[in-house]
């Protein structure tokens, strides 16, 4: 495919029997972040509907799913996706961002260095999750992902400073 150029891709029904299942988790995780406390549809007692008439009425059926090509990046032209890294390139980037958040602490950019622990955080629980815990892997994970949290939970006591002047700490 080029980029401008769409694809269209036919699914089998047996082969797309999960696509209603993951399309209303979907929607229901933008409409809990639309309408924060409204009350979403669930199915029970093995009742097979997923409280969308649209989504019910694909449960069996043929799937074709058309796709545009917007672009085409090349190997090394765009920032790799944490869960596509490999343990060690996670454990560089936990490094970096660590870093960067530190850079923009001492700037006074609360909001970036909070992103950058939170994604340096977010990797390393990553790694965690495949290790045993109290292993020698997990424990060096935690010991790389301390710092994080100490530098996230620093930021976070100074953006309420910041919100809430006159509070105090106790």
């Amino acid at each position: 495919m080029r980029p401008g150029e769409r694809s269209m891709f036919y699914c089998a029904p047996e082969k797309s029997i999960g696509y209603a299942k993951l399309s209303k988790t979907l929607r229901d995780m933008q409409k809990k972040k639309a309408d924060a406390g409204a009350i979403v549809a669930k199915s029970c007692c093995g009742n097979q509907t997923t409280g969308y008439c649209d989504l019910d009425k694909l449960t069996g059926e043929s799937l074709i799913f058309e796709f545009d090509l917007l672009s085409v990046e090349q190997p090394g032209e765009y920032t790799k996706q944490i869960w596509t890294m490999t343990t060690e390139e996670k454990l560089v980037l936990a490094t970096e961002l660590r870093e960067k958040g530190n850079q923009h602490f001492k700037d006074k950019e609360l909001e970036l260095a909070e992103n950058c622990y939170a994604k340096g955080i977010g990797a390393l629980e990553q790694l965690g999750l495949k290790e045993q815990p109290h292993s020698e892997e997990w424990d060096t994970i935690e010991d790389l992902k301390l710092p994080l949290l100490l530098n996230y939970s620093q930021v976070k006591i100074c953006q309420k400073r910041k919100k809430y002047p006159t509070a105090t700490l106790r």
